[in-house]
């Protein structure tokens, strides 16, 4: 694996309209053009991405990506701080490179899709504000089939190879109706265990509820822990 790879020099960070940090074209950036490249610390799991170490100011599992069925990788430089949208001008090649799919303005934010590169259950709600925002960043599994061949070229080797399915529509839809993006703005994000994970091509719904239920879990869990630090600080 290539190490430390150099920024792209026509980029920069910066800071987005949510006051998150996000990287920008300081200059036009041609397509085709890498952008930046995730060269760093590989990490791996068993069965939650939890395993990850997400402690700041590295905040691993926050930032690395995919590459392997329980396998991530973090970057040394900008890569890691290039934000989701469901419209990318940004693609993945060579599993680690951020690459852009089309001219990029200056001033214009880099952004990519994060399922050109992830397929656990892990989900969080979108805020993209494109028009084509899905309203759910979710894995490769739930990425439609038009959206795939919109990607292609720019998704991860491994899921190409693996040819995951897309287990439809109906199922994404399910999901947004019971966890509907919360009112505050807060973004719930989940890293769930597959039921079967050496069968993924097996969709049935007993195991599509079990992922809902843990997803359930992980949610009263983190709002027990939000309403207990809120009442501290009002206390």
């Amino acid at each position: 694996m290539d190490t430390d790879k150099k920024d792209n020099p026509r980029v920069t960070l910066g800071v987005t309209r949510f006051g998150d940090v996000g990287v920008y074209a300081k200059e036009l950036i041609q397509e085709g053009e890498r952008i930046a490249s995730f060269d760093g610390a590989v990490y791996s799991w068993t069965d939650v991405t939890e395993s990850i170490p997400n402690v700041p100011p590295v905040l691993a599992r926050d930032h690395a990506i995919q590459f392997e069925e329980f396998r991530a990788r973090d970057s040394n430089g900008l890569a890691r701080y290039a934000n989701h949208s469901c419209n990318p001008n940004t693609g993945i090649k060579n599993s680690f490179d951020l690459v852009a799919m089309r001219e990029i303005e200056p001033g214009e934010e880099i952004v990519w899709d994060y399922a050109m590169t992830e397929d656990t259950y892990w989900s969080m709600n979108c805020r993209c504000g494109s028009s084509q925002c899905r309203k759910l960043i979710a894995g490769y599994r739930f990425l439609s089939p038009q959206k795939r061949l919109e990607y292609r070229n720019f998704i991860s080797e491994w899921l190409i190879s693996s040819q995951r399915p897309y287990l439809g529509e109906a199922v994404v839809n399910f999901a947004l109706h019971r966890y509907p993006i919360p009112s505050e703005g807060n973004s719930f994000r989940y890293a769930v265990v597959d039921t079967d994970p050496e069968n993924i091509n097996v969709i049935t719904e007993e195991r599509i509820l079990n992922i809902l239920n843990q997803i359930e879990q992980k949610e009263t869990a983190f709002l027990l822990t939000k309403n207990s630090d809120d009442a501290e600080r009002s206390g």
